[in-house]
């Protein structure tokens, strides 16, 4: 079985405004390919969930993987608080659910491919959140 160990990175310059996004994939140790793309008018937690879902529609359906996100947001919204707004309709407690678009496409990624969320520090010396992080700068639309 493949092991998937996947970083992904969002960034917004200001935000909101232009953004990015990136992820990279590494297979059974072996750094495959790096992925990205951007928006002209965006919000950095908008960055943060794309590279998550983007990371999650390009694996093979059935995989398990590891994903580390800088994204607190990102974080604790898959793990913790995406069951309780799938309760709700769609809500949060206090209203509406922002960036609903994208939690709807990532809970269907997560009924198709198996994935453990990991928190890391964003520039704390991790090579690969840095090289996702650089690349999601990278591809911000000039």
């Amino acid at each position: 079985m493949t092991e998937y160990m996947i970083y992904t990175d969002g960034a917004c310059e200001p935000n909101p405004g232009p953004g990015g996004w990136s992820v990279v994939f590494i297979e059974n140790g072996v750094k495959k390919k790096v992925i990205s793309g951007g928006e002209r008018s965006t919000t950095n937690n908008r960055m943060e969930l794309t590279a998550a879902l983007r990371a999650m529609e390009n694996l093979p359906t059935g995989a398990h993987a590891v994903i580390f996100t800088d994204s607190r947001y990102v974080k604790m919204g898959i793990t913790t608080w995406l069951p309780d707004w799938v309760s709700r309709g769609w809500k949060r407690a206090g209203g509406k659910l922002a960036n609903e678009d994208l939690w709807k496409a990532l809970h269907r990624q997560t009924l198709r491919v198996h994935v453990s969320w990991r928190w890391v520090r964003g520039h704390a010396g991790s090579a690969m959140n840095e090289l996702a992080d650089r690349e999601a700068r990278k591809a911000i639309p000039g």
